[in-house]
């Protein structure tokens, strides 16, 4: 969907979901398998989709990622279409697979392709995290990569870098594949009246193997939560303010 133009957002968590759709309260099934088998054609339409997109939103793209190689992409989550879609772009289709809210599930038509594209719903039972995550060792191991977005909720245009979701940094530092960093800025448009998009990919960034698993964990959330922030200091225009509530 496109997104409307809201000039304020207030919040009271830097971990409130802003963007709520009617599908909010899917619950995704005790039995839900993950798919590690795509169907190439959804994912060969899912990048013409994307080019169409940035065709009539164009991006500048600094920086460039591996092909065919796996690793994990951590991005910062300010476009409620765009970042579904932002992957495809810079990472190539036949790769790709990405972390989602299982509300996305509940999207009519759509909602059911999307594990078929690379979709990989977020657990929210205990029981479901061994399959999810041996889901996503599958992927890595197969040489595809998983798109990541630590802050968890998406706060369209938001300039800053949020606090990122414990857990989020498990998998790559589990596997010790290498980390890239995708970081969405903002700059004033002479054309048009939303922003002009520049996004930054850096890395790689691998953790020192001798660490333990957490250690490594860490280390990776720190380089990018660092990546993140220095690259946001290029975004030079807000569309959208956000104002924590309370505040004057």
């Amino acid at each position: 969907m496109w997104f409307t133009q809201q000039r304020m957002y207030r919040y009271q968590r830097f971990s409130d979901d802003l963007v709520t759709t009617a599908h909010q309260t899917y619950v995704l099934p005790a039995t839900f398998q993950w798919h590690t088998s795509h169907h190439q054609w959804l994912r060969w339409l899912g990048q013409v989709v994307s080019w169409g997109y940035y065709l009539i939103r164009p991006v500048k793209v600094i920086g460039e990622l591996p092909r065919q190689t796996s690793y994990c992409l951590y991005g910062n989550h300010t476009q409620p279409t765009g970042d579904v879609l932002l992957p495809l772009k810079v990472g190539g289709a036949q790769h790709f697979n990405a972390m989602i809210s299982p509300a996305n599930l509940g999207i009519p038509v759509i909602g059911r392709l999307l594990p078929l594209v690379g979709g990989l719903p977020v657990p929210q039972q205990r029981q479901q995290m061994g399959p999810f995550l041996k889901a996503m060792r599958t992927c890595l191991k197969m040489g595809q990569f998983i798109t990541i977005y630590p802050e968890a909720h998406v706060w369209p245009y938001y300039t800053g870098v949020r606090p990122f979701v414990p857990g989020s940094f498990h998998i790559a530092a589990e596997t010790q594949v290498p980390v890239y960093v995708m970081t969405t800025t903002y700059q004033a448009s002479r054309w048009h009246r939303r922003p002009r998009l520049t996004v930054y990919i850096d890395g790689p960034i691998q953790a020192p193997s001798g660490l333990t698993r957490k250690q490594r964990q860490q280390v990776l959330q720190t380089e990018v939560c660092a990546w993140m922030t220095r690259r946001t200091q290029a975004s030079t225009y807000t569309y959208v303010h956000y104002q924590h509530q309370g505040a004057q």
